[in-house]
């Protein structure tokens, strides 16, 4: 509870959390998620999404994929009438 107070009164400026924990995260004014994991549904995806840009506000997300995961990432995309566009590490 204290991490959470200290985040939502911006003493954190970064929360790492599982998926399971994020569920249950109502924080306003998050402007970055990032995804370590790609999510196994589109409706998970949208779900971690869900914790940025909300009420009209910008927010950025950000999902680390392999060269073998991109597809599942443009499957999403595609699924939830999203775009998302791809930046190369360069590796």
């Amino acid at each position: 509870a204290s991490v959470m107070d200290g985040f939502r009164d911006g003493d954190h400026r970064i929360l790492l959390a599982t998926d399971m924990a994020a569920r249950g995260l109502d924080v306003p004014d998050t402007s970055h998620v990032i995804m370590f994991d790609m999510p196994p549904t589109a409706e998970s995806y949208l779900h971690r999404a869900g914790r940025t840009g909300r009420m009209g506000r910008p927010g950025v997300v950000v999902t680390l994929a392999s060269k073998q995961e991109v597809f599942v990432v443009e499957r999403l995309g595609n699924a939830l009438s999203v775009a998302i566009a791809p930046v190369s590490g360069g590796h």
